[in-house]
């Protein structure tokens, strides 16, 4: 019986040195197969690639949805304001914008108008231990307002309109009015016409 216990024990020694070691070592990339590093790389979360916000017409400059036959010699817009300087403590109700065709013809027009704001464009970088101002001048930026949430384009009945607008009920995301040069942007069916004002302290 003895014998029988010992070559029972022998033989379950010898077949446990016989399979391999199992070592809990970890995967590196070189290890993997190509199809292993795609299965990872289709895990992580997929970034969506940039795309302009449709639902706020302020972020575009208008252009006509259809040929309206529009001669660029039809139009000669001025535009005007009848308060075009006004205080950040008393900024007027309505602005009325008065658009005139100088060819005395009628003419092809947006509905809605955006604003613009005149910033300095600069930027401050510290390069080691000396500070360095990119001053990269001026440039207008547009704001979020809109005198319409949908755009419309229509034709004058005559070759002079006044638009009254109102500057605060217009602004969008808590944009705030502050002293600076401004400008309103007005669409025709040629381009893009501006109206200046400024706000001061």
């Amino acid at each position: 019986m003895k014998r029988l216990i010992i070559f029972l024990l022998s033989v379950t020694i010898l077949f446990c040195s016989c399979t391999p070691a199992q070592t809990d070592k970890s995967t590196t990339p070189s290890d993997m197969s190509t199809s292993d590093i795609t299965a990872i790389d289709n895990t992580k979360e997929q970034i969506e690639p940039w795309q302009p916000d449709f639902t706020k017409n302020y972020n575009f400059s208008l252009v006509p949805s259809k040929d309206y036959g529009a001669l660029p010699e039809d139009y000669d817009l001025v535009l005007s304001l009848d308060n075009d300087t006004f205080s950040v403590s008393n900024i007027p109700e309505k602005i009325n914008l008065t658009v005139v065709n100088q060819t005395e013809k009628n003419f092809h027009m947006c509905t809605t108008v955006h604003l613009e704001k005149l910033y300095s464009v600069s930027m401050e970088l510290e390069e080691e231990h000396i500070d360095i101002d990119y001053n990269m001048g001026k440039g207008w930026s547009r704001v979020p307002f809109t005198t319409n949430e949908k755009v419309s384009w229509g034709i004058t009945a005559r070759a002079d309109v006044t638009y009254p607008i109102s500057l605060e009920t217009n602004l969008k995301e808590n944009f705030e009015l502050t002293p600076g040069e401004y400008r309103f942007v007005l669409y025709s069916a040629v381009g893009s016409h501006y109206a200046y004002f400024e706000i001061t302290e």
